[in-house]
């Protein structure tokens, strides 16, 4: 059986305790959380809109459930992490599994990505 979901948010790799805000349409899912990524590349970090609603689960906080967002328009996406900032406009017809990640560049400094695709993400 298939899970059906409207988008899933997964916050990845190269988090080191830095502190995370995430907002989508200025609805704040975290603020100023302190994440850091496991071994895997994973910040045990998600956020997962399915027909019952957006689920928010975070390893330290535990879970939680918000009301659903339209997703039929374009999704304005807010993320701050320390001192930086990245905002983005999804369109789920482009992908539906958003991945952010806090890596370096290579001029050796950390910058925020967001990556939008279909096909799922693993972490081993």
């Amino acid at each position: 059986m298939k899970f059906k979901f409207d988008f899933s948010i997964i916050l990845g790799d190269c988090f080191r305790k830095d502190s995370v805000t995430l907002k989508i349409n200025s609805n704040t899912f975290a603020e100023k959380n302190i994440l850091e990524s496991n071994s895997a590349g994973s910040a045990n970090f998600s956020v997962v809109q399915d027909k019952k609603g957006i689920s928010v689960k975070h390893y330290h906080m535990g879970r939680f459930t918000l009301q659903r967002i339209n997703t039929r328009l374009p999704i304005k996406l807010e993320v701050s992490v320390n001192d930086q900032s990245l905002t983005s406009t999804l369109n789920l017809k482009k992908g539906k599994i958003i991945l952010i990640q806090y890596c370096w560049d290579e001029h050796k400094k950390q910058i925020i990505t967001i990556e939008q695709q279909n096909s799922p993400v693993y972490f081993f």
